[in-house]
């Protein structure tokens, strides 16, 4: 895959989530904008429950000329402190794919790892486009100390 570590193997991702407060925990599969339509077929009033704003304007992120850096992070939110990840040793998973930026968790590590707050990997994401955009492309990757990396890199989705 362009713009991925050379001998990584990709994986879609599975996410361990909580459908409604105090509620059962569910295993879904897909990237972070997956997940979140999953959970509102599950649970209608998802956002209600978790108290998510629904003042979030995602026409304005849809323009992509007048879109704001920020808006890749808007559907990232939802589901940000809500669920955990797991990834093998050796593998990156996509875990968002927004307005031709696509968002991967790569596992440096010779162990599974797991995340249980997804901001970690929001707050790589964040340094990659702030250090490594290119007019309206973004490719660049964020290694962790503790054999985890962050890769950004523009595809269409």
């Amino acid at each position: 895959m362009e713009g991925l570590p050379e001998g990584y193997s990709v994986f879609e991702p599975q996410w361990e989530v909580e459908t409604s407060v105090g509620g059962p925990i569910v295993i879904l599969n897909g990237i972070i904008e997956q997940v979140y339509a999953q959970l509102l077929d599950i649970n209608p009033h998802y956002d209600m429950e978790f108290g998510i704003s629904e003042d979030i304007d995602f026409e304005k992120c849809t323009d992509f000329l007048k879109a704001k850096t920020s808006c890749w992070d808007m559907n990232m939110r939802y589901v940000a402190n809500r669920g955990s990840i797991l990834n093998g040793p050796g593998n990156c998973r996509r875990v968002s794919c927004l307005y031709r930026s696509a968002i991967w968790w790569c596992n440096n590590s010779k162990k599974v790892k797991t995340l249980s707050v997804f901001r970690s990997i929001a707050d790589g994401a964040q340094r990659v486009v702030n250090k490594c955009s290119y007019g309206a492309k973004t490719l660049g990757k964020v290694d962790y100390l503790i054999d985890w990396a962050v890769v950004v890199n523009y595809v269409n989705c």
